[in-house]
């Protein structure tokens, strides 16, 4: 006869099998869901850390090569910080942050005031053996009335200390070996003087002094044409080599914009009547010096550049012209004046149209102190 009533044992052995099998089953899958959450936290972070790496190791050694140059100024105190931001705007850099990490890591480099032209996209050992060799752009400024004497000790005494003597040297050289020529030269003219444009020019790592030349020569052609002369220009029977030849002299004589136009009206009206020049400027020039009073010894000199010895134009021009001068030949005043002279410290001219008016303003210009 079978027991109907329940046995403690067999209910407490049915229940304990199931009960033990489920946290079993529970133990294993909270297992595989922590080993699943593990692996998913390693892949994680080694995906991050794998691009952290890339995204350092960019920054450090960009991908793709170096690019086109690209220029910075650094100035003088110019925290570390804003220099390596300016570098990354530029292109130079990819990220001026990886920068300052990766230089406190292996030494920041010295920077010092100036300007600086590296590749874009340049690793950043290539930026501090840069920086750290200090400026490598010259900047060289050529004032209007420079003559090419003055012009080539310029460069000279501006890329010395960065490129060395050789390029002053070429420089000077190439401005009368014919390396470097100008569509104004005539035949005969080996000389650029009075053919080369003043302004701000950027010398850069490893171009040459002729290019240097070049570029000022091709600057020239484009101030002239926008003042009206081209290599084919006539004004009143002179040809453009003239007419550049008579800026350079309407630049030094002239001086201030408001005399230029009659100073060359004053050019015209001596050349037309066969007078000499009588200006001292080209005395001057024929003596190597810029500014000064003219000697009465200095007159009876006899070179090429003595224009109250000699009639008509000197050889070549005798500095470097300006768009007012260039326009002053190309469109002068209209008048009969002959002769001019300075009569007060503000730069002011008188223009006489005869040798009596002249005297009379001579004798203001002895009052006002001149």
């Amino acid at each position: 006869m079978t027991n109907t009533w329940d046995d403690p044992l067999q209910e407490a052995d049915g229940a304990a099998e199931p009960v033990v099998r489920s946290r079993a089953k529970a133990s294993h899958g909270a297992r595989k869901k922590r080993s699943r959450r593990r692996t998913l936290v390693i892949a994680a972070s080694a995906l991050v850390a794998f691009s952290l790496v890339g995204y350092l190791w960019n920054g450090i050694a960009p991908i793709g090569g170096e690019g086109n140059p690209a220029m910075i100024t650094v100035a003088n105190g110019e925290a570390s910080g804003a220099v390596y931001v300016a570098l990354e705007k530029v292109g130079i850099i990819s990220d001026a942050t990886v920068a300052k990490l990766y230089f406190s890591l292996v030494g920041s480099p010295t920077i010092r005031p100036g300007d600086y032209q590296l590749p874009t996209n340049s690793s950043l050992d290539q930026v501090k053996k840069v920086l750290n060799g200090g400026p490598n752009v010259v900047r060289l400024q050529v004032p209007v009335g420079f003559t090419l004497r003055e012009t080539a000790a310029s460069v000279s005494s501006a890329t010395g200390p960065l490129f060395g003597k050789t390029f002053g040297s070429t420089f000077t050289t190439a401005t009368t070996n014919g390396s470097v020529s100008s569509p104004f030269q005539p035949s005969g003219v080996h000389t650029l003087e009075g053919l080369v444009a003043a302004g701000s020019y950027v010398i850069v790592p490893g171009e040459r002094a002729q290019q240097l030349l070049q570029e000022m020569v091709n600057r020239y052609v484009a101030m002239a044409a926008a003042g009206g002369l081209t290599p084919s220009t006539t004004v009143e029977g002179h040809n453009a080599y003239q007419l550049a030849v008579m800026a350079s002299i309407v630049e030094k004589e002239g001086y201030y914009v408001k005399n230029m136009t009659k100073v060359a009206r004053v050019i015209y009206n001596r050349l037309a009547d066969g007078m000499p020049l009588q200006m001292d400027a080209t005395i001057l020039y024929g003596l190597h010096r810029d500014g000064g009073r003219v000697t009465p010894a200095m007159l009876r000199l006899d070179n090429a550049y003595n224009s109250y010895l000699n009639r008509g134009l000197t050889p070549t021009a005798i500095a470097t012209a300006g768009p007012a001068a260039i326009n002053a030949v190309v469109n002068p005043a209209q008048g009969a004046w002959k002769y001019f002279t300075l009569v007060s410290r503000d730069g002011t001219e008188a223009f006489a149209n005869t040798f009596a008016e002249q005297l009379a303003n001579e004798r203001l210009a002895a009052r006002n102190g001149l």
